[in-house]
């Protein structure tokens, strides 16, 4: 979204007329008109007035999301939870393999499956930061296990103009009944000009950071390709599934 629909999403979702916000920020109905057709910008003044009213953050305000920590990362999101289930199964082998429970056991077990746990997350990262990025990627879980010794084997940095296009992929899957829970598929890829293509699951993290993230990218000179319009209906806070599932319907 440009920053004229988001001017006019917030003054519509906090239920106000053009009539209404001129009054409130004491400026004149037309100027407000022409902030939402594009034609002038609201002045720094005006902004904060606004972020104020809202109460939105001037960044959530002007580009659909709050402040960007940098450097940003996206991926081995499972590396934690992992560790963790590791830990409990080892918690639950030590007790019930073992007659007489010894802590050296039960240390044996958590180290093994926590071994187990760390090599299953192969899926790499994407570390996106303020001058470039830096995308890590496994091949399989014995590369991922290499990585541990030699981390550096595994990345590559790339400038942002060598970063092609930043994808938003939804893809929508039919459903077979009303018992079918399954998610659609709904990715990030990042294809950089050497031919190699970085792609990631969007976690609700990532979902909700994505308008920021966009903007960032873009004013970084990295084109967006969002065929989908996923990130207008994330700022106005509709379901992705719903609209998505409406466009599989119809």
């Amino acid at each position: 979204m440009l920053l004229n629909e988001y001017l006019k999403y917030y003054r519509e979702v906090n239920g106000y007329t053009q009539e209404a916000l001129a009054e409130k920020l004491m400026i004149s109905r037309q100027a407000i008109s022409k902030w939402e057709r594009g034609e002038s910008m609201p002045d720094i003044e005006n902004i904060i007035m606004l972020s104020d009213l809202y109460d939105i953050s001037i960044d959530q305000l002007l580009r659909g999301s709050k402040h960007l920590k940098k450097p940003y990362q996206i991926g081995e999101r499972n590396l934690v939870r992992n560790t963790v289930i590791g830990f409990v199964f080892a918690l639950f082998f030590g007790a019930t393999m073992t007659i007489r429970p010894y802590i050296w056991t039960f240390f044996i077990f958590c180290g093994f499956f926590m071994f187990l746990t760390l090599i299953m997350v192969k899926e790499g990262r994407i570390i996106i930061g303020k001058r470039d990025i830096t995308a890590v990627h496994y091949q399989s879980w014995w590369e991922r296990l290499i990585a541990i010794f030699k981390p550096q084997q595994f990345k590559k940095t790339y400038g942002f103009d060598d970063i092609d296009i930043f994808k938003i992929n939804y893809t929508s899957r039919p459903r077979i009944g009303i018992g079918d829970w399954g998610p659609d598929s709904f990715n990030i890829s990042l294809l950089a000009n050497d031919g190699a293509v970085y792609t990631h699951e969007v976690t609700a993290t990532l979902s909700k950071d994505l308008p920021i993230l966009c903007d960032y990218l873009g004013k970084k000179g990295v084109a967006i390709e969002d065929d989908d319009d996923i990130i207008p209906m994330i700022v106005t806070g509709k379901s992705i599934y719903d609209e998505q599932q409406k466009k599989y319907r119809s």
